[in-house]
Order: structure tokens, then sequence, then C-alpha cells
């Protein structure tokens, strides 16, 4: 999300700067220098992560040239919510009065791990930065909602969603092309999940669907497709499916370029995102856009987007019945899912593309300034 907004608003003539830490990327011993680099018309620092503590990512480094770079900025923008960086952010903004809006894209909610620690770092000094933001920026009216729960009053909670490079998505790969790869049959109707292989995923939930599905389905020509980095949980899911006797039917790929997974999307028939606590998934949005119906939790965020949208149907998170009901369904009635991966697409480049997203950025900037 940094990127597309700081090029986009680059590209209109904006000094950006970014300040970061190669936490991501550690081996990247160029990125550990604290040097500046120009990224597609962005000012880019990184500076070394040298500790790893309770989820939070120390670099030190970065306090000297914050400092300096704050003194001389308008604004500042921050992203995510407890993290080392924005605490130093936060006092040197306070130091030099300098506004600061916030986008936690949907980490304030004290849920699922580290929860006392997340409670310590509130008291020390997250409702501090929360309370001090000029603005607070909200991706869903869920996480609105979140913010007042908060403390923080609704009139300084801005809706400016996440957006999407709909560029990227103008040219979609021939149909075929992912399952040619990947030796998959091409007659078969796939469905189709993209993400990392976690636990809170639902994953689990959707092979036990799939299971069920299968055993009830009219036709015995279907897969599950299941694309993403690979690791210990894979395995467990590998197995999974060995026991359930679908090996053959489920395909886990591990990794995919992104012209793959453009691929995969063009040759699925329904995507399934069914994890738990997202806070703004954009498989379901690129899914869209390529004229693909979805399946979501409906505890995340992007329950809301798809039912707005009309591209897709939300479930509760672990219900395996439920989702094999609407997997059916879909998979029966192929000319209502083709059509409501026809409105996502609408949905999405009228209401997702980063260029409108950064002009509401643009205003937020601007009344942020105004009274300072």
């Amino acid at each position: 999300m940094a990127y597309h907004i700081s090029r986009e608003l680059a590209a209109r003539g904006h000094e950006v700067a970014v300040f970061t830490t190669n936490a991501l990327n550690p081996g990247d011993s160029w990125k550990a220098s604290g040097r500046e680099y120009i990224v597609d018309g962005i000012l880019v620092r990184y500076f070394r992560n040298v500790a790893h503590l309770a989820g939070l990512y120390f670099s030190p480094g970065i306090m000297k040239a914050l400092k300096k770079q704050v003194q001389n900025s308008d604004l500042i923008h921050m992203h995510e919510y407890r993290t080392f960086q924005n605490a130093v952010t936060y006092y040197i903004a306070k130091k030099c009065r300098k506004p600061y809006v916030l986008t936690a894209h949907g980490s304030v909610p004290r849920i699922f791990e580290r929860v006392l620690i997340k409670q310590l770092f509130d008291h020390a000094i997250g409702y501090r930065i929360l309370k001090g933001a000029t603005t607070l920026c909200a991706s869903s009216k869920i996480e609105m909602k979140q913010y007042v729960d908060a403390g923080i009053p609704q009139e300084r909670v801005v809706l400016i969603p996440n957006g999407v490079d709909c560029e990227f998505f103008e040219r979609l790969p021939e149909p075929g092309m992912f399952k040619k790869k990947f030796n998959l049959n091409e007659n078969a109707t796939m469905i189709l999940y993209v993400g990392r292989i976690h636990r809170r995923k639902g994953i689990d939930v959707l092979i036990d669907a799939f299971a069920q599905l299968r055993a009830r389905a009219r036709k015995t020509d279907v897969l599950l497709c299941i694309a993403g980095s690979d690791g210990r949980y894979a395995l467990e899911l590998k197995d999974k499916a060995s026991r359930l006797g679908m090996s053959e039917n489920v395909v886990l790929t591990g990794f995919i370029s992104d012209k793959d997974k453009l691929a995969a999307y063009v040759d699925c028939d329904v995507v399934v995102y069914p994890g738990i606590y997202e806070s703004f998934p954009l498989v379901p949005i690129e899914a869209a856009l390529c004229s693909k119906p979805v399946i979501v939790s409906n505890d995340s965020i992007m329950a809301e987007i798809v039912s707005e949208g009309g591209f897709g149907f939300s479930i509760k998170y672990g219900e395996v019945g439920q989702l094999k009901d609407l997997l059916q369904m879909m998979l029966d009635n192929p000319e209502v899912a083709a059509e409501m991966g026809r409105q996502g697409r609408r949905f999405v480049r009228a209401n997702y593309d980063w260029r409108d997203i950064v002009s509401k950025l643009e205003n937020t900037y601007s009344n942020a300034i105004a009274p300072n």
C-alpha cells in the first residue's frame, strides 16, 4: 500500500520520503546502510533491524535521520500501529509540532496473538499515538468502528479504502496457461485459494468443505488449488488431503509469481479466501478484477465490500457445511457465478483504483496540514 500511495503522490509532484527497515530482507546489505535511494521518484531509506522482540522490529539507526526528515516535512503518514518506528515518530512529531495521519491496517483490536504485549504497548504509548493523530484512515466501516471503540472521536476518522493497480489487470493471460504449467486437467472445474499458508487462513476448513463437495457433487472433475508460500503447515494440509483420499484433487503449488497468479485467477471458477482477522486482503479484489466470484469470511472487512459490490458471498469462519453449500451453488449455476464476477470487475474498477484513492488522501493531507 505505502508504495502505491507514494508512487502516485510523487507522480503528482509531491516530495515523498519513505523510511523503513530491512527486517523483511535482512540479507540485502544495501538496505541496511540508511543511504538514500530514489525509487520511482520516491526517496527511500532502509535502516538495519537489530532485534525482533515481542513482535516489534527495532532499528535505532532510524532515530537521528527521522528527526531531521520530520523537521523538514509538512506531514507524516504512519502505517501499521504497534511498531517501534511509530513510537519514535510520535515523539519526534510531537516535539516538532508536525501533524501526522495514521493508517492502522486493522491492527488496533487486541486479538489473536500476543494480546498481553499489545495491551502493554497500548498503555505505554499506543493510546497516545492514536489520540495524537490529526486523522485516522480506515479501510472500511468495520475499521472505523475499531478506532471509535478505542476512544477516537468519530469526526477524526475518515474512510479511505486500500486500492489496487487496475491497469495491471487490463491484459489478462490466455485461459489454460496456469493449468498447463502445473499439469492440471484443463477441463476440470477449479476452486482457488491464493495467499499465505497459515492456520488462521481457514484452508483446513476449505479442504473439509471440498471433501464434502466431491462426495455429493454431480461433477467428479473438480480441483482445489492452494497457491501460496509453502511451509510446515502446508505439509499438514497435504497430509490431510491424503487422508481424505484427495491427493490428486488438492494441489498445493507453493509460491507463485504475479504472472502465474493472474493465470490462476483466469483459469479458476471461484476464489475462496476464508481467513479470520484480515485487515484488507487484496486477493478477493484481484479476483474480482479477473471477473471471478469470491467467498470470504463474514467477520473480515472484505465481507462488507463483497456484499456491497455483489460479487460473492461471506460465511461464518469455520462453517464447513455453509462453505460446501455455497461452492455447490456456484458450480451448479455457472451463469450466475459469471455474472457476479463481471459485476465485481465493474465495482472494483469504479471504487478501488489507486488514482482515486490517492485523490482522497490528498484531501485528507490538506485538511490535516491546514490547521497547522
